[in-house]
């Protein structure tokens, strides 16, 4: 088969070469030189897929690329929701937030809550899910969440259904570093126990 070249229009294609491109079976991502790498068969095949976008980066999210990518025309309405490193959990104070992830199982379960999503609300257009890995610090974007609809009411309900459901299966996790030197994992079996 082979690997062929596809050169990409930067920043325009640059959410859809990050999402596509780390699920092909062989894949180089040189985005940075406009030129995405893919096995041809694959990438034909997810061409017809929806035009959804996942994406797992150490990266900062930006709300720009994810709103774009959730925008079509017969959109009514696109419902964007951010989730941020805050400063303190309940009591303690922050210092960063360490996000970790099984990268391909992530990508698969961020693929399932969008087909859940079209099977419950059918006129959805698109689905966007950007999570961020890494050191994290107060303020900085960790998740992004952005759902395309014809009508609000829906995009609203799939958005809410997507972060739960992400938060509940992704096997992402996460470390709270305190301020006072300690850190915690934070919901790290409940993750484990939906894996199973």
């Amino acid at each position: 088969m082979g690997i062929f070249a596809i050169v990409l229009t930067w920043p325009r294609f640059r959410a859809y070469c990050l999402n596509y491109c780390p699920l092909l079976k062989y894949s180089i991502i040189i985005c940075k030189k406009q030129t995405c790498l893919c096995n041809p068969i694959e990438f034909l095949r997810l061409m017809d897929a929806p035009p959804d976008s996942f994406l797992l980066t150490h990266e900062p999210l930006d709300l720009a690329i994810a709103y774009a990518a959730a925008d079509a025309a017969q959109n009514g309405a696109v419902v964007l929701m951010s989730g941020m490193v805050r400063n303190q959990t309940g009591d303690r104070q922050v210092n960063y937030l360490d996000y970790q992830a099984y990268a391909p199982m992530a990508l698969r379960v961020f693929a399932q809550i969008a087909t859940e999503i079209r099977n419950r609300y059918p006129a959805i257009t698109r689905v966007v899910i950007h999570h961020r890995l890494g050191k994290l610090t107060v303020g900085e974007i960790s998740v992004i969440i952005a759902v395309g609809s014809p009508h609000r009411a829906e995009a609203f309900d799939a958005c809410q259904s997507a972060i739960d459901t992400l938060k509940d299966h992704a096997p992402i996790w996460k470390k709270e570093h305190w301020r006072d030197g300690a850190s915690t994992w934070v919901n790290i079996e409940k993750i484990g126990q939906s894996m199973m």
